[in-house]
């Protein structure tokens, strides 16, 4: 009897689908994938307003400035927790802001171009924290001991060659580099016409030129696609060269292919 039921109930069905015509058929099924349609979209909306407020809505702001209590500006600021790294730049009036943060410990770490490094432990959502940050760099000392490299010999004499015979380039030596102590060798060119930078994947900044990546040479030998703070630390160059335009590179630095991107010739203190 139970087969019988069975078979009589699918006979049952069929005979109502025979009986349902199929412009009927048709509108049932397209409401049908309408109310499935608008339940994701539902469903969708509601887990996007669920990550929405996982966002943070608390944020973190001072003012930097320098022993002359003046304002410093373009200073790197680096705010750290345990899972987020962000970085933002001060303004002209040495102002930073960080926004969209959540509440718990975190550090703060300032860095600018002859300044001391400036690392500060602060707790977001605390009374002190939801106030403005006042944070004073201190200079670094510049009474260094002086590097000679005029009677230089080897390589680096084709530096000392150079900064004589160019009109076009942007020249830094020993003395200059170790006198702005930079974090980065890339915070040299914070100071040379069509230089930008972008942070990179990895620390520090890439370079470009008049808005491509410039070749890049470490003691005579071309540097295929590295970001200049991969090569080589600040400590240990002994000179720097560079050309934004094909004018002035010499001549067995030239790459008729990247002749608009610039040239950047690094000279070690091993060269």
């Amino acid at each position: 009897m139970e087969s019988g039921g069975e078979t009589a109930l699918d006979m049952g069905d069929a005979s109502l689908q025979h009986q349902v015509p199929s412009g009927v058929r048709e509108s049932i099924v397209s409401t049908w994938k309408k109310i499935i349609a608008v339940g994701a979209l539902h469903a969708g909306l509601s887990l996007a307003a669920v990550s929405l407020g996982a966002q943070g809505s608390l944020q973190l702001s001072g003012t930097i400035f320098d022993q002359n209590r003046a304002p410093v500006g373009n200073a790197e600021v680096t705010f750290r927790t345990a899972h987020v790294s962000q970085k933002s730049r001060s303004d002209d009036f040495g102002r930073f802001q960080f926004a969209g943060l959540t509440a718990g410990p975190a550090k703060l770490t300032v860095h600018r171009l002859g300044f001391r490094e400036f690392t500060l432990p602060v707790e977001v959502g605390s009374a002190d924290a939801e106030k403005p940050l006042t944070i004073d760099l201190m200079p670094l000392a510049t009474d260094i001991d002086p590097v000679l490299i005029e009677d230089s010999r080897g390589r680096l004499q084709e530096f000392v060659a150079h900064r004589k015979q160019s009109k076009f380039g942007h020249f830094f030596d020993q003395n200059e580099i170790r006198a702005k102590a930079p974090r980065y060798l890339s915070d040299l060119f914070r100071s040379v016409p069509g230089a930008t930078l972008s942070p990179a994947s990895g620390s520090g900044s890439s370079l470009k030129l008049r808005g491509c990546q410039p070749r890049i040479w470490l003691d005579g030998v071309l540097a295929e696609g590295a970001d200049i703070d991969e090569l080589i630390p600040p400590s240990e160059v002994a000179g720097i060269e560079i050309y934004s335009s094909w004018a002035g590179v010499p001549a067995q630095y030239m790459d008729r292919e990247n002749r608009a991107c610039g040239t950047v010739l690094i000279w070690s203190r091993q060269a």
